[in-house]
């Protein structure tokens, strides 16, 4: 983060805060093609942060300026090494103790103090794998429900 020219100009002076219900991650499964699929969430069904940097990106034939910004990840925690098995990493969750510290850290040091991968308690679950074909609708309420078919992992 500190040294990779997409992430160093930010990590310093523009880090925020993702709010979330949950994320999804892949897990390969050996022999297959396609990843399954798995929610991550607070077993409370609570709200977590997540870290980020944020930029402007400037369109080089518009000229026109966009908000973007981009999810810090950690090394994975041991339920994130069991699902997310082949990178063996996970979002950067910002405890919410830790939220204003995040916010308003100064320095490399205190910065680096809070990219640790999370250690609380998270929940999963394998989900429908939405693969995006034409015509197929992606953005739909039921894609956290548990799946009901075979899993590999649990």
């Amino acid at each position: 983060m500190f040294e990779k020219a997409s992430y160093k100009n930010y990590i310093l002076n523009n880090r925020g805060l993702l709010y979330i219900t949950g994320f999804y991650e892949p897990h390969k499964v050996s022999g297959r093609k396609e990843s399954e699929n798995f929610f991550i969430y607070h077993p409370k069904k609570e709200i977590l942060t997540l870290g980020i940097v944020f930029s402007k990106f400037t369109d080089q034939d518009t000229a026109d300026n966009y908000p973007t910004f981009s999810i810090i990840t950690t090394p994975a925690n041991p339920l994130l090494e069991e699902i997310h098995n082949e990178k063996k990493r996970m979002p950067l969750i910002i405890d919410e103790k830790d939220r204003d510290t995040w916010l308003f850290a100064e320095g490399k040091g205190e910065i680096q103090n809070l990219m640790v991968p999370f250690q609380g308690d998270l929940e999963e679950h394998q989900v429908y794998r939405v693969t995006g074909a034409r015509g197929e609708e992606t953005n739909r309420p039921n894609i956290q429900e548990k799946w009901t078919g075979q899993t590999s992992l649990f």
